[in-house]
């Protein structure tokens, strides 16, 4: 569970009145909590954004729910942070008023066989304690941390906000989970993006004149430019560190790397770099010419790179029919999103097939698989839980767990995203 849904679930047990629970089905969808005896069901959802295909994903939702006699309220992660105890009482009082009667929310089916477990998993009884190990095998939570490099430090964090130095510049940026102090009460900066507090756009940067429009960093072995994007970030993620130093030493020249939602390319030159023949993918134009950018910065141009405009959802289902297969493949897909073509992109309901995808695009060579998700309403052991669904039967181990970045002045980590992979052992 994300940091809200811990506190608000702990507020939550400290009351009386109807049970709760959490992560339940409800015909086509999952809730993430909901209240089965009086069929209310509670959505996290983010800070507006404004986005009509997510409005209209959020109607057909709720609409499907109240035909099966399920009301729906919402509430922002932002309320639970602020008062946990607040947010808890006013669900309990609305629990409590309503009369208790059955709708889907009641139906609780086992696993059934089909659903991507095997025959034994499939033969597990209801009223019986005993699950079968395949279905409890996952091992414990990871926390990866990137750690400070000569172009990159998270400098300091707290009361909202953190600060970074990237190359030679120091930045402020939102940040929602440094809930502590900072370390130091003056910051000096360069520049900060002030006005939004989430990932969808809608503050703005606020820079001083000395501040260039972009810059080189360095990570070995590649290059690339860092510079502030409307959406507050830098152009690359520097968290995805860890995952950068694995598919280096996990990959062999010569190898087949697919990078869907690839950004600016940092991952894909780092495959390059190694030897391998990357495919790139990302939906917008504007991210593809910068990775071109950086392939030249770090002097790869005559590297194997595809560089390729086009949906991650409907490339990855062509390769399929193609018959394709990679060593490895790489996903870092957004919450939302539109393809060129004008595709709507939810991870809710669209990572599911696409992993089903790249479990297609996978064979006796293949190595790894990682899915990164920057995702406020899906927890590290959903997206482990999926990529067991769909790349079970594979030989190896499958982890997830958190992402975090080490602040220098006093080494505590700050979480970032939530991340699952496959790899072979």
């Amino acid at each position: 569970m994300t940091l809200p849904e811990r506190l608000l679930w702990r507020a939550l047990g400290r009351g009386d009145g109807p049970r709760w629970r959490r992560q339940h089905p409800a015909g086509r969808y999952v809730l993430d909590l909901c209240c089965p005896e009086v069929a209310l069901a509670v959505e996290f959802e983010d800070e507006p954004h404004g986005d009509p295909g997510r409005a209209a994903q959020d109607a057909e939702r709720d609409a499907y729910l109240a035909q099966h006699g399920i009301d729906t309220v919402r509430i922002t992660a932002r309320d639970v942070l602020r008062d946990p105890d607040e947010v808890a009482g006013r669900l309990m009082r609305l629990a409590a008023s309503r009369q208790p009667h059955r709708s889907l929310l009641a139906q609780r089916p086992p696993p059934q066989s089909g659903d991507g477990l095997s025959a034994a998993a499939a033969q597990f009884l209801p009223g019986t304690r005993r699950w079968p190990e395949e279905l409890v095998a996952l091992p414990p939570l990871l926390t990866l941390t990137a750690e400070p490099w000569p172009d990159f430090a998270l400098l300091d964090s707290g009361h909202g906000r953190k600060l970074e130095r990237y190359g030679p510049y120091r930045l402020v940026r939102p940040e929602l989970q440094a809930m502590w102090a900072p370390a130091q009460a003056d910051w000096q900066a360069d520049g900060e993006f002030v006005g939004a507090s989430d990932d969808e756009g809608g503050g703005r940067w606020r820079l001083a004149s000395s501040l260039p429009p972009s810059w080189e960093v360095a990570r070995r072995p590649v290059r690339f430019l860092a510079q502030p994007t409307p959406f507050r970030h830098l152009a690359f993620f520097p968290d995805m560190a860890p995952h950068w130093d694995l598919i280096a030493t996990r990959t062999q020249p010569g190898d087949e790397c697919l990078n869907l939602f690839g950004y600016t390319g940092v991952a894909s030159l780092v495959l390059a770099a190694r030897g391998a023949k990357v495919t790139h993918v990302d939906a917008s134009r504007k991210s593809v010419e910068a990775g071109r950018a950086n392939q030249a910065l770090s002097e790869l141009n005559d590297a194997p790179i595809r560089w390729l405009v086009d949906d991650a959802a409907k490339f990855a289902a062509r390769e399929v029919r193609r018959g394709r297969r990679y060593h490895g493949i790489l996903l870092d897909p957004p919450k939302y999103g539109r393809g060129p073509g004008g595709e709507v992109w939810s991870l809710e309901t669209s990572l599911g097939p696409l992993v089903a995808d790249c479990a297609k695009l996978l064979s006796a060579e293949s190595r790894w698989l990682i899915l990164t998700a920057y995702a406020i309403r899906l927890s590290a052991l959903a997206l482990g839980e999926l990529l067991r669904h769909h790349l079970g039967q594979l030989p190896g181990r499958i982890d997830c767990g958190e992402m975090a970045i080490r602040e220098e002045a006093r080494g505590l980590r700050l979480p970032t995203a939530i991340f699952a992979r496959w790899l072979r052992d």
